[in-house]
């Protein structure tokens, strides 16, 4: 009989899926399944860790709090993924969280796991659309089994990420007094990626209290770009918040010329909220330029004559360089 060191590296994968699944559909530890493991050298160092990982999240999900502490206490990882079933992959803290298991968090909370770690099945939010790997914090704002288990995952984890680029303010209204108590814990949080972010928050939501407030920042830097590659003056213009663009505008770090991921300038913004005031405070600024494209080499020109506005072409048409005859990707001229 072949030594299972000949067998594909996929296949023993596979086995240990079929392992571990067996294992746990019926609450049962994988005795027999490790006895096997333990066999062979190489099956075991391969599939032993899978295992382990299973077990603690089994343990997560059963409430055996005396499981991980003694799995901590003995060098585990307990941030770490592992998978119930073979369509999940997951944390213990997910599964703690899911299942209401709120001494197993505080606990994980305790020894400081990562609540940023993306996992698959878990939930069904996203069904029937892209994949999302959710963190432990959308968990906790969606299927926690107890209240508050967002709030101790911010003030003890400093979680802040509800999936990769998306922060859990967006899932808070300002006006709702039952939010008000998560949103400032998230707005508190220190870093400057967490500042800027939000600072959009408060633009979005038209809170100009909170803008000010966090514009006082120390750890403020409202050059930091968002997903988009957007800085918070994105925002403000697409908003027309004419009162905090002036005081962004007044900030060093800020620079009105900076295009995002597509080469989108704020004057493009500008000219496409067909602001003409805001066009012109642009202008005054010798980082913008005007004859500047984006991706679809097409420039606010471009944006003012499909919009018919006139008065903002006329002002453009003042800079020196531009030239009303140059096309965009798709061919099209101002003139068109």
């Amino acid at each position: 009989m072949a030594s299972t060191e000949t067998l594909p590296i996929e296949a023993i994968y596979n086995i240990a899926d079929l392992v571990i699944e067996e294992a746990f559909d019926e609450n049962i530890f994988a005795k027999t399944q490790l006895a096997l493991a333990q066999t062979n050298h190489h099956f075991y160092d391969i599939v032993n860790p899978r295992l382990r990982a299973a077990s603690y999240c089994w343990a997560a999900r059963e409430g055996r709090i005396d499981i991980l502490k003694k799995a901590h206490e003995n060098g585990a990882n307990l941030g770490g993924t592992g998978t119930m079933r073979p369509e999940e992959r997951a944390t213990p803290l997910h599964y703690a969280i899911k299942h209401g298991n709120r001494d197993i968090v505080e606990y994980l909370a305790e020894i400081v796991v990562d609540p940023h770690v993306p996992t698959r099945g878990v939930c069904d939010c996203w069904s029937g659309t892209e994949p999302v790997r959710p963190y432990a914090l959308h968990m906790a704002i969606r299927h926690s089994g107890f209240e508050g288990a967002e709030k101790i995952l911010v003030q003890k984890l400093g979680a802040y990420w509800t999936f990769q680029g998306t922060s859990a303010l967006d899932h808070f209204d300002p006006h709702d007094v039952n939010d008000r108590e998560i949103i400032d814990l998230l707005v508190e949080l220190p870093g400057s990626r967490h500042a800027a972010d939000a600072l959009r928050y408060a633009l979005k939501w038209n809170e100009p209290e909170l803008v000010n407030r966090l514009l006082e920042r120390s750890d403020m830097d409202a050059s930091v770009p968002d997903s988009d590659g957007q800085t918070p003056l994105f925002w403000a213009i697409q908003y027309k918040r004419v009162d905090i663009i002036k005081l962004l505008l007044q900030r060093q770090e800020v620079n009105p010329g900076t295009p995002d991921r597509n080469g989108f300038t704020p004057l493009q913004v500008a000219v496409g909220v067909r602001s003409l005031p805001l066009v012109e405070l642009l202008l005054q600024f010798e980082e913008v330029n005007a004859r500047r494209t984006d991706e679809g080499n097409s420039g606010a020109l471009h944006i003012a004559a499909a919009r018919g506005e006139l008065q903002i072409m006329n002002l453009l048409l003042e800079q020196n360089g531009l030239d009303v005859a140059s096309p965009d990707s798709t061919g099209n001229t101002p003139l068109h």
